[in-house]
C-alpha cells in the first residue's frame, strides 16, 4: 500500500514586483507554476503517492493521515515554513525540509525539521526516500558533489490539483545551474557552485512542451545566468526558436541575464527571434565604485545606458533590478538611480535594499565591522519583506534613510508621468534602431486568454480606476500605435499591469507614501 507524502510551498506574505496579487483579478492567473516541487515528485519513487500544494493558492491540509510532509522555500518564507512544519509535527507527521534556504542556512531550518535536505534534490531526495521506505533514515542528508544536469528528471505535475494549474499565468524552466561571478551580495555560488551545468536541450524543450500544453503562454528561464554560457545558450534558443515558429501555441519568453551579453548581437537577434522579449538584468548601480566594491565587474565594465538600449534595438523589454545602500553610496544615490532608470528607458525598474544574505562575503564582512544586522523577528508574517527588514547598516547614512529614499525612489518611479516618459523612450528605441526592418519579431495574437484580459481590465478602468490609471493607459496605447513592434500593445498592457500592481505594493508598505520626502 502507498504512502502518502505531501510537499508544500508555504505561503508568501512578502510583498515583491513579481507578486501579482493586485492586477491577479485583472489577468485571471496570478504567479508562476512552482517547478521544484514537481521536480521532487518526478524523484520520487512509486511507492509514496504524492501531493503538492502551493500554499499561496490553496489551503494546506492538516490532517494526520499524510505520511510524510516535505517542505521548501525561501529565506523570506521562513516563518510560514515553521508554521506549517510545527503543526504537522504536532499531528505526529514527520517533516523533511530542504531547498536554497535550508542549503545555506540549515541552523535556520533544523529545530522545527525532522530531516534535512542540504544541497540540490537530485541526489539528496532519492537518498532520504529510500531510507524512509527501509523505516530507518538519518537527521541529514548533503549532497556530495556537483552533478551534470543531464540527468535531471521531467518535472511531474500531477500532484497539483487541476484546478490550481489554471491559476498561474505561467511557467518555470531551469536550463542551467551556477554563475561565473562572484558579486559579494550573492548567495548563488553557495547553493549551486561557480561552475555552469546545463541541460539538455532536449530535456528543456520537453519542459516547454509540457508547459505550453497545459495552457500556459509565458515561460520563465529561470536560470542565474541564461547567457553565461554563450553557446549552450544559442543551441536552446535555436531550439526555442524552431518551436516559436511552429504550428503549436504562441509562448512568450523572459528570463535572466547579466549586461555584457549586450555586446553579442547574433545572441540578441536569436533572443528576439526565439520569443525570448522579456529579460531581466542586475543593473545594480550607475555609481561605479559602488559596482566596483560588490565586485560587479562585468557592470563596472559596461556603458550602463548603451548596453541597454541595445537591448531595446533589438524590441526586447529590459527589468532592471537595482540596489541601494552601498558602502560608496551617499544620499545622491536615489536622484542618480532615478536618473538613470528615465534615461535609459528601463521599462520595469525594480530597486532594492542592499541586504546580506547568509552565505554570503557581504555577510561575513559586515559581521566583522560590526555592522550586521538579524532578521527584525518582532515583525509579523505578513509584514516581514525586503523592502521594511534591513540586514546592515549602511557607511554614508541610517538605515532610516535608506528606507524612506527607497520609498522615494519606487514611488517616483512608477508615477504615471514617469512610466510613460520611458515608455515613449522605449519605442522611440526601438524605431531608430538600426536593427528594426530586419528583425523577425513573433507576434502576439489574441488568444481567449489575452481577450480575458483585456476584458477584465477594460471592466476595471470603468468602474474602479481612477483618472491617472485611465490617463496612463490611453496615452500608452497610444504610442504604442505610433510603433512597428509587432508586440507593441501587449508590452503597453504589461507595463500598465505592473506600474498599477507596483503602486499597490508600495501603498501596503507605506500608507503614507506620498508625504515620504527625499531623505537629507
Amino acid at each position: 500500500m502507498s504512502k502518502k507524502l505531501l510537499l508544500v510551498f508555504p505561503k508568501s506574505f512578502a510583498m515583491s514586483y513579481g507578486d501579482m496579487r493586485f492586477v491577479s483579478h485583472l489577468i485571471g492567473r496570478a504567479g508562476l507554476l512552482n517547478v521544484s516541487l514537481p521536480t521532487v515528485a518526478a524523484l520520487t519513487p512509486p511507492e509514496l503517492d504524492v501531493t503538492i500544494v502551493d500554499e499561496n493558492y490553496d489551503n494546506v491540509p492538516y490532517h494526520p493521515g499524510w505520511d510524510l510532509v516535505g517542505i521548501t522555500g525561501f529565506h523570506i518564507q521562513l516563518d510560514q515554513a515553521r508554521t506549517v512544519a510545527e503543526r504537522f509535527r504536532e499531528l505526529g507527521v514527520p517533516v523533511v525540509c530542504g531547498g536554497p534556504s535550508v542549503s545555506v542556512s540549515p541552523e535556520r531550518w533544523r529545530h522545527f525539521a525532522d530531516v534535512l535536505l542540504i544541497g540540490e534534490a537530485e541526489q539528496t531526495w532519492p537518498r532520504f526516500c529510500a531510507d524512509f521506505l527501509a523505516g530507518s533514515h538519518e537527521p541529514e542528508y548533503r549532497e556530495s558533489k556537483y552533478f551534470e544536469l543531464d540527468i535531471c528528471p521531467l518535472p511531474d505535475y500531477s500532484g497539483f490539483a487541476p484546478e490550481t494549474v489554471n491559476r498561474y499565468f505561467g511557467g518555470i524552466v531551469q536550463t542551467s545551474r551556477g554563475c561565473p561571478f562572484d558579486c559579494e551580495f550573492c548567495d548563488v555560488i553557495a547553493y549551486v557552485g561557480r561552475k555552469m551545468r546545463y541541460k539538455t536541450v532536449d530535456l528543456v524543450m520537453r519542459e516547454i512542451r509540457q508547459l505550453a500544453a497545459m495552457g500556459l503562454r509565458f515561460i520563465v528561464l529561470a536560470d542565474d545566468n541564461f547567457t553565461a554560457g554563450r553557446q549552450k545558450s544559442r543551441e536552446i534558443l535555436h531550439a526555442i526558436k524552431k518551436f516559436t515558429w511552429g504550428r503549436g501555441p504562441r509562448v512568450n519568453f523572459a528570463t535572466q541575464l547579466s549586461i555584457d551579453a549586450a555586446g553579442d548581437e547574433e545572441l540578441l537577434r536569436l533572443a528576439t527571434q526565439a520569443g525570448l522579449n522579456r529579460v531581466l538584468i542586475g543593473i545594480e548601480s550607475p555609481n561605479k565604485d559602488s559596482l566596483a566594491e560588490a565586485n560587479k565587474n562585468q557592470n563596472v565594465r559596461s556603458d550602463l545606458v548603451a548596453d541597454v538600449v541595445k537591448f531595446h534595438e533589438m524590441g526586447i523589454m529590459v527589468m532592471g533590478t537595482s540596489i541601494v545602500g552601498f558602502d560608496h553610496d551617499d544620499l545622491s544615490i536615489f536622484q542618480r538611480q532615478f536618473d538613470y532608470f528615465m534615461e535609459a528607458g528601463i521599462l520595469s525598474p525594480q530597486p532594492f535594499p542592499l541586504q546580506a544574505p547568509d552565505a554570503t562575503p557581504l555577510k561575513e564582512r559586515m559581521i566583522k565591522e560590526g555592522r550586521y544586522l538579524e532578521w527584525q523577528s518582532d515583525l509579523p508574517p505578513d509584514r516581514l519583506n525586503n523592502f521594511n527588514t534591513f540586514t546592515l547598516t549602511p557607511k554614508q547614512f541610517t538605515v532610516e534613510q535608506l528606507e524612506q529614499g527607497l520609498h522615494w525612489l519606487i514611488r517616483e518611479l512608477y508615477r504615471p508621468i514617469n512610466v510613460l516618459a520611458r515608455f515613449n523612450t522605449w519605442v522611440d528605441q526601438f524605431e531608430q534602431s538600426p536593427y528594426r526592418r530586419d528583425l523577425k519579431i513573433p507576434g502576439n495574437p489574441l488568444d481567449r486568454q489575452s481577450l480575458g484580459v483585456l476584458g477584465r481590465l477594460g471592466k476595471y478602468l470603468l468602474l474602479r480606476g481612477s483618472n491617472d490609471e485611465k490617463w496612463l493607459l490611453k496615452q500608452m496605447v497610444k504610442t504604442a500605435r505610433s510603433s512597428s513592434h509587432p508586440q507593441r500593445f501587449g508590452f503597453a498592457v504589461t507595463v500598465f499591469l505592473q506600474a498599477l500592481n507596483t503602486r499597490y505594493m508600495l501603498e501596503r508598505l507605506n500608507p503614507q507614501i506620498e508625504r515620504v520626502k527625499y531623505p537629507g
